[in-house]
């Protein structure tokens, strides 16, 4: 409650059940030492979480929010899930390597400067080096420039980007998820839209919404969409969007099991599944490793597979 207005962070394990009445409606309900209130909290919820493996498997045995260790009523509460994949990228590499190794030259030619004898390096050379590390916005800029924006700028969609933002939503809802009757969507997602529409007006300072910042608005969605909702088919998965196993994993999980109750051994398993559903035999042996952790399944003396749920 004390973030009302401005930005929430949580440190504790047990302050992540509180942040389903603050994001659902705003408030904090307290009951502590006789007394009981509703405190306003008013402010954006901004996380970040290392899954539990040091890396983000999106095809695997567990859904994502059970590898970074949040439940899945927490996660559709965020308006936009984005996942991190350290994946081989030579330009990107090149930066991230060049803006290291230059923060790293920096300290060296500071520590070089007031502690070696006739030193070579001037002030000159780490204000130049310095430059070249430095975020285009000062730290201390970007907050003064939120903090103005979240008090003084108050946007508003006229009718026109009213009506594109409820046609967006609409064509999200009429999207068909794979083996699922369920939209895609809920109205939280409406909710959404509008509100990363507003945001984008109000970084501009701007107290009305335009199309372009609908636009901007829409393509977050359809990221954070892309980001999470995509099983290992490249289809939209309703289970995926909220939390949990996606259908093409659940589905890996039944023919497995009715592979090993028809006597089937687990190689047998992994070349079937290989050539009758085209899964990796490595997913496949992955998959019975985390079956036998979960007890769903059992080895038996001889060395074959047993369901046991």
């Amino acid at each position: 409650a004390q973030e009302s207005r401005g930005l929430g962070d949580v440190y504790k394990r047990q302050e992540l059940s509180a942040l389903h009445e603050i994001m659902e409606q705003g408030t904090l309900s307290v009951s502590k030492a006789g007394i009981v209130a509703t405190l306003k909290a008013d402010c954006s919820v901004l996380a970040a979480g290392n899954p539990k493996k040091g890396y983000f498997d999106k095809y695997g045995d567990e859904p994502l929010p059970k590898q970074i260790g949040i439940p899945p009523a927490l996660w559709t509460r965020f308006d936009l899930i984005f996942t991190v994949y350290d994946i081989p990228n030579m330009s990107y590499d090149n930066a991230i390597s060049e803006h290291i190794m230059n923060s790293h030259r920096i300290g060296a030619i500071i520590q070089n400067r007031d502690n070696a004898e006739n030193s070579e390096y001037t002030e000159a050379d780490i204000q130049a080096g310095s430059r070249e590390a430095e975020a285009p916005i000062s730290k201390e800029l970007l907050k003064k420039y939120i903090v103005y924006a979240r008090a003084n700028i108050f946007p508003v969609a006229p009718a026109e980007v009213a009506s594109r933002i409820k046609g967006f939503y609409n064509e999200l809802r009429q999207l068909k998820p794979q083996d699922s009757n369920r939209p895609p969507v809920t109205a939280r997602t409406l909710e959404a839209i509008q509100r990363l529409s507003e945001a984008s007006a109000r970084i501009r300072l701007s107290n009305k919404v335009t199309l372009e910042d609908f636009e901007t608005a829409k393509k977050l969605i359809e990221k954070s969409l892309r980001d999470i909702g995509l099983d290992e088919n490249n289809k939209l998965d309703v289970n995926l969007l909220n939390g949990l196993n996606s259908y093409a994993q659940i589905d890996k999980v039944r023919s497995a099991k009715n592979l090993i109750r028809n006597g089937k051994t687990e190689q047998e398993v992994i070349e079937t599944l290989e050539r009758d559903k085209k899964i990796d035999p490595n997913h496949t042996k992955s998959l019975i490793n985390h079956l036998l952790d979960k007890r769903e399944l059992m080895r038996t003396p001889e060395g074959g597979l047993k369901v046991i749920a």
